[in-house]
């Protein structure tokens, strides 16, 4: 079960932040698709100096032909390589669709990442198993060769053992991915804080479950799937970012939405520019593109935790990395 990040420090830090940050008097509010700052200090990664020097430009093509157990992006050349007209659907569907139509990997592909698994166990043939089919609403999530909006970087489990606990298994949805930086929300690191207990600007959301977005900037920012919102930015296809405060509370008056469509984050992960692509190629995240429904979901008491629940998804090598992260192997 998936509850509050019981870390105390983790819940110390958060405490201490949001007293700082709103005091006696609620300070003005990010409700806006606004983040102050894309250039953060390099982080530390364990056992690794550091990560933070300027990248190249990194090319956000999406990549159509992944194989899941290589890990490489293979595309297409020569005639069959022309771009695919996609109309009145979202390309991200279809991608998913084409990748979950690859080709099973070959035996000897599998084998080479089962040996890469420090355990000493046989990994049986009923636990492996392909991409499944993707189908209309529903949930889904695949590799990608390079971050992109909207995708999420989860953390690799044998990483953030002693620093920074909060981006242990972490989920980040990608808000922001450009030349300035990237920038992004945690998903799965709840709270004990209401929206009603750190601000009175929210009228509606007091219950609203506050995140912990990441541990970059201050305010609180806010992603949802409503469409047409003044103050909103498109993220992707069925994920905004930003409200109008006032307008949102006409939506719960009306029932036209409930306060669960909103989720809320106290802060931000962040990188420098490159740094992202750096770590990554580090091995400290892998990348993924998801259905918007493992992005808006609440993560409060889920059956399965988020972070096991996306890698499974994801097939292959990530399906036996969450078996043997959780002793299933």
């Amino acid at each position: 079960m998936m509850g509050f990040w019981t870390g105390n420090s983790v819940n110390l830090i958060v405490a201490l932040s949001l007293a700082h940050c709103f005091g006696p008097e609620p300070a003005a509010m990010a409700f806006a698709p606004h983040l102050p700052s894309l250039s953060p200090p390099p982080r530390l990664v364990p056992g690794t100096s550091r990560v933070g020097t300027a990248g190249s430009h990194l090319a956000l093509r999406p990549a159509l032909s992944l194989r899941m157990m290589s890990g490489s992006a293979e595309e297409g050349s020569g005639a069959d390589a022309s771009p695919v007209q996609v109309q009145d659907q979202d390309w991200r569907k279809f991608r998913a669709k084409l990748i979950s139509q690859e080709a099973v990997p070959e035996k000897e592909a599998k084998v080479a990442w089962e040996r890469t698994i420090q355990r000493n166990t046989v990994v049986s043939e009923r636990n492996w198993s392909p991409a499944t089919q993707v189908e209309p609403g529903q949930t889904w999530a695949h590799e990608v060769a390079v971050p992109e909006p909207g995708c999420l970087i989860i953390a690799r489990p044998d990483f953030f053992g002693f620093s920074q606990h909060y981006f242990r298994e972490a989920v980040i949805c990608l808000v922001q991915h450009d030349e300035t930086g990237s920038a992004g929300f945690i998903l799965n690191r709840p709270t004990p804080y209401k929206i009603g207990g750190v601000t009175n600007k929210l009228p509606g959301f007091e219950n609203s479950p506050l995140y912990l977005g990441g541990d970059v900037g201050d305010g609180i920012q806010v992603m949802h799937g409503i469409s047409g919102m003044s103050g909103s930015k498109e993220i992707i296809d069925g994920v905004m970012m930003g409200i109008d405060p006032w307008q949102a509370k006409e939506l719960l008056d009306s029932n036209d939405n409930s306060s669960e469509d909103f989720r809320f984050f106290y802060k931000y992960a962040g990188w420098a520019p490159g740094q992202l692509q750096a770590e990554i190629d580090r091995g400290v995240w892998y990348s993924a593109a998801c259905s918007t429904d493992l992005i808006l979901r609440q993560c409060i008491q889920l059956p399965k935790p988020l972070w096991r629940e996306v890698l499974e998804l994801m097939g292959g090598k990530y399906q036996l990395i969450s078996k043997a992260t959780y002793g299933e192997l």
